[in-house]
């Protein structure tokens, strides 16, 4: 303590009695049982406070503990506190210490606070204090405890360490406000990095944790690759320093530093496979996930991850095999029910993936993301009226009710999408105006709306509706590229070239960045065989800044076969055609340029997938044109 009737008796003083609360690397949420077994809000659940009584306890004269704990009744009952107020404060201060010994919080916060009002210079004192009001859920309490100790005493690393766990809590807690949020976690870092990192390991961890939540990642990195050279068996450390990498633009120093990990630490495959993901390499994300599998194989979180990134890596029968041995289809996880009915779709069995996706339905009635499944299904097989039949009723019943929830959700905009699309797919064009009408009215701040709405108007033969809609849309939300976008590619077929040129030259005087600006006006212009040179590099510009886009690539390499450099377009076609393999245009594209080489067969290939793709932007009599023509030139050659 650092009053000076304590320092006096050299008993409980600043380098020996500090209250000892062991390390933690996550914060807990505040208890709310008030048991008296029950870990201090923002301290870990394996605190004990009885060995931190021990420790204080052992600490004091032997008289004393002898005294205390021989007639621990009669103190209890008389209270008889010395005369002066340097023994008496010593003596409150045992005495709470014995009391929480004995699980008496209301005696120990009694003898506390009469230790304080004896010796308000002490530090130690009120850091008691903070740290027993923070195990009984008063943290309001415990902060104002936790000031008071270090007002007393700013450099008292206990203090510090009590006062900074308790603001971290606070500005972790959900029901703290935005405003004062960034204030504790502020006030955290300042107290933190006053504290005894010998006693309290774990203060580096909770400091790293509060420079990232801040943003501060330099100094993130700066603690953590210390740490983690001292101790890289903290795989804590090691995955915070990893995410403080990637926050900084270190994504190789976040991949070697975790692939060095897993070799000692395979618990943080886990981590690995979520890095590999975020950077779009699902195959090595498939791998690092099947890594974490091994290590917990009954664990279906980690399957689902698994078969999350083995999906998007193409690998759909491998993704059922995952999930069907972690026993998916028999979970109450909509996650696992969501992904195996996606891979018995993508490998079509529909029979089983309707199952699937029924169960996933039944989960929760008032869930959006089973029918939307469903209808997947059905649209794979073309039955656009199943698809009405059951998303209809749903969407309708929630249009009419105009639920706030309902209307900001982004799973029943896509809902009453895919509802849009099977009516286009049946020709009913003013159902499907009719529907989005009525979803704009209701969503009048909803850019994407408005670009549906005019996508129904289009198909239904209503150019000028489609085009007055995005119009007015560009008008509505002028910092919205995207709806300018979709005016420009409208005005393109509708034939109006002039003005979708100039519409997309403004959109990259605007933002010469804008790849999809780049790419759109590039494809425009080759697929009208104008200005070809300029073509290439508009569509080379919009690769620079999204290398391996496949649209790109097909554009880049359609441009260039117009200008009939065949050889020079043959890679970046192959290369869009292996990333997009249901996009029919791409594939038709592909055939194209084969059958301009010669290779006949290869043509075919391609423009049969186009007959079996989505079928946009492609008619299936010229496709059947192309490979009948095909056919008798292989013929000849053989």
């Amino acid at each position: 303590m650092t009053g000076t009737a304590l320092q006096a008796r050299a008993v409980v003083h600043e380098n020996d009695g500090r209250l000892a609360v062991r390390a933690r690397q996550n914060l807990e949420q505040f208890s709310v049982d008030g048991h008296e077994n029950a870990p201090p809000c923002g301290m870990p659940k394996n605190y004990s406070r009885k060995v931190t009584i021990e420790r204080h306890m052992q600490k004091g004269l032997g008289l004393v503990f002898a005294l205390l704990a021989g007639a621990a009744s009669v103190f209890a009952q008389t209270r008889p506190a010395p005369a002066d107020a340097s023994g008496g404060a010593y003596y409150e201060f045992m005495m709470g210490l014995h009391f929480e010994s004995q699980g008496d919080s209301t005696g120990a916060l009694a003898a506390y606070q009469r230790a304080e009002r004896l010796d308000p210079q002490s530090a130690e004192i009120p850091a008691a204090l903070a740290e027993l009001y923070a195990r009984l859920n008063r943290p309001a309490d415990a902060i104002a405890a936790g000031e008071r100790a270090v007002k007393a005493n700013p450099s008292n690393p206990e203090a510090n360490w009590i006062l900074g766990s308790l603001y971290a809590r606070m500005s972790e807690m959900p029901n703290t406000r935005d405003a004062d949020r960034r204030t504790y976690s502020q006030r955290a870092v300042a107290t933190l990095e006053k504290a005894n990192r010998n006693a309290h390991p774990g203060v580096p961890m909770m400091l790293a944790r509060l420079y990232i939540a801040d943003q501060q990642y330099e100094q993130a990195v700066a603690l953590l690759v210390a740490l983690v050279s001292d101790e890289p068996e903290q795989i804590d450390a090691v995955a915070l320093l990893a995410e403080a990498y990637q926050a900084t633009d270190r994504d190789a120093e976040a991949v070697a530093l975790l692939e060095k990990s897993v070799v000692d630490s395979p618990e943080l495959y886990a981590t690995l496979g979520q890095v590999y993901q975020d950077q779009g390499r699902w195959h090595d994300a498939a791998r690092a996930y099947e890594g974490a599998v091994q290590e917990r194989p009954q664990f279906l979180p980690l399957r689902t991850q698994w078969a999350t990134a083995l999906l998007n890596a193409g690998d759909a029968q491998r993704a059922r095999q995952v999930l069907e041995e972690g026993s998916a289809g028999n979970s109450k996880s909509t996650r696992a029910l969501y992904l195996l009915s996606e891979a018995q779709r993508r490998t079509g069995d529909y029979a089983a993936a309707e199952v699937t996706a029924r169960r996933l339905i039944a989960l929760d009635l008032r869930a959006l993301g089973g029918p939307r499944q469903l209808a997947q299904i059905f649209r794979d097989q073309n039955e656009h009226q199943k698809i009405v039949g059951l998303l209809e009723p749903i969407v309708t019943a929630r249009l009419r009710a105009a639920d706030a929830a309902d209307l900001t959700s982004e799973t029943f905009r896509s809902l009453y999408f895919d509802l849009a699309t099977a009516y286009e797919s049946l020709r009913q064009f003013d159902k499907a105006i009719t529907m989005l009408r009525q979803a704009r009215t209701l969503s009048p701040t909803d850019p994407l709306v408005e670009v549906r709405l005019a996508r129904s108007q289009q198909e239904g033969g209503k150019g000028d509706d489609a085009i007055r809609t995005l119009q007015a849309a560009v008008t509505k939300f002028p910092k919205e590229p995207m709806v300018k976008l979709q005016l420009a590619s409208t005005l393109e077929r509708e034939r109006k070239y002039g003005e979708a040129e100039a519409v997309f030259r403004q959109m990259i005087a605007e933002d010469p960045k804008n790849a999809d600006a780049l790419n759109s006006l590039g494809y425009m212009l080759a697929e009208r065989g104008q200005k070809l040179d300029e073509a290439v590099a508009l569509v080379e510009r919009a690769l620079v800044i999204e290398p391996g886009n496949g649209a790109y690539l097909d554009s880049l390499g359609w441009a260039l076969y117009k200008q009939n450099r065949l050889e020079q377009a043959e890679a970046p076609l192959r290369e869009a055609a292996k990333q997009l393999p249901t996009v029919s245009v791409i594939q038709d594209h592909l055939g194209d340029l084969l059958n301009r080489r010669g290779l006949y067969q290869e043509a075919i290939d391609a423009w049969q997938r186009a007959l079996d793709g989505d079928g946009d932007e492609v008619s299936r009599s010229e496709l059947d044109d192309k490979i009948r023509s095909a056919r008798q030139k292989l013929g000849r050659q053989k």
